[in-house]
């Protein structure tokens, strides 16, 4: 069961194959790749880290994965148990305040519409796109009709262009 979902997962979003490429030339040189998910709101930023944090990133399971999303991280604790961990900063600070819940992961995935925030660089950038349409209804049932037109219309000037280094990009339509 856990497989037909798995693959059912990698077929909703087609540019996973070419991520898992990346990651994995990443993996034959570096110990811990980071992986920066960026994006404007509404395209599916926070829905990609869920399934990549429930089913792992290719070969890579679940647990040796890290998702943080907007500056939280759900940390395994056991038994299935999780707790969310929130470090909310405006200071570059390479996920410091994570590391004593990042000794065992090989893949680090930071999920922010700005990754500059927190890292200086990525090994790999996945950039996620989808129609505006798409992304004005899924704003609207998130934030209610007023504030997600508000924000939607805020965010239409959104620069895809990677604020920072990074060694490969990967795009993906969500």
């Amino acid at each position: 069961m856990r497989t037909a979902i798995k693959k059912q997962v990698e077929e909703s979003y087609p540019f996973l194959p070419e991520l898992h490429d990346r990651i994995g030339e990443c993996m034959d040189t570096d110990s811990r790749v980071v992986v920066a998910v960026m994006g404007n709101k509404g395209v599916g930023k926070s829905r990609f880290s869920r399934l990549i944090r429930k089913y792992g990133c290719g070969d890579l399971k679940p647990k040796e994965v890290a998702v943080i999303d907007d500056n939280v991280m759900r940390v395994r604790i056991v038994f299935g148990l999780a707790w969310r961990f929130t470090h909310r900063t405006m200071a570059l600070d390479e996920f410091e305040p994570f590391d004593p819940y990042l000794k065992r992961k090989k893949v680090v995935f930071c999920v922010h519409s700005d990754p500059s925030i927190r890292l200086a660089k990525a090994d790999v950038v996945l950039r996620l796109f989808t129609d505006e349409t798409t992304r004005l209804e899924r704003l609207k049932q998130r934030n209610g009709e007023e504030e997600g037109m508000r924000r939607f219309t805020a965010s239409q000037s959104y620069d895809p262009t990677p604020p920072i280094p990074f060694r490969f990009v990967v795009d993906g339509f969500v």
